[in-house]
């Protein structure tokens, strides 16, 4: 995992006198940003039992991050299929009722940090259940994902840099120019 302290470097000559904890919070609401919108931090759950009788299962993330969303979910190496209660209830009338099933294939996620299938499963598939996750940072991180500082540095800084610039116009580094220069380039 990369420090916050390695990103600094590349950033505190563009935003002189910029507190360190002002320039943390830019860096860490980036780091979500980038990576919610990029998917490019995602973590591979170990594989599970999908048990009968349970429908909701919980989402696990790796340290310092938390779960953003579902990317993938495969039941016995077949992909189920994430759909939005409005999508639901615009096709079906109780799919709240639906029969329990042997696969269920159909998910949705009302918390990021779960999924929940439509139909309860009725049987047990051992180690049936594969789920990869797309990851963000925990607003309580003390460190960032290492392909953040080594694959996406530019496009992290870029965006740390926009949020600051344009942040206030007492602050010193305050240039709405380069905040659009920025943000141009980290988008």
């Amino acid at each position: 995992m990369a420090t916050f302290d390695q990103f600094y470097a590349f950033i505190r000559a563009d935003v002189p006198g910029c507190p360190s904890p002002r320039m943390k919070q830019a860096l860490l609401l980036t780091a979500i940003d980038f990576c919610d919108l990029s998917e490019v931090w995602r973590f591979n759950i170990p594989a599970q039992d999908m048990t009968s009788g349970q429908s909701i299962y919980l989402l696990t993330a790796e340290t310092d991050a938390r779960v953003s969303r579902p990317q993938r979910v495969l039941l016995n190496k077949t992909e189920c299929n994430g759909v939005s209660e409005q999508y639901l209830d615009a096709r079906f009338t109780d799919w709240e009722k639906l029969p329990d099933t042997k696969e269920p294939r159909v998910f949705i996620s009302r918390k990021p940090g779960e999924i929940e299938f439509v139909q309860t499963p009725n049987f047990t598939h051992t180690l049936g259940l594969e789920i990869t996750t797309v990851q963000v940072p925990a607003i309580t991180a003390l460190t960032l994902p290492d392909l953040l500082y080594t694959d996406y540095l530019t496009a992290i800084t870029d965006g740390v840099l926009a949020r600051l610039k344009r942040a206030s116009r007492k602050d010193s580094w305050f240039d709405s120019r380069a905040a659009l220069t920025h943000q141009g380039e980290y988008l």
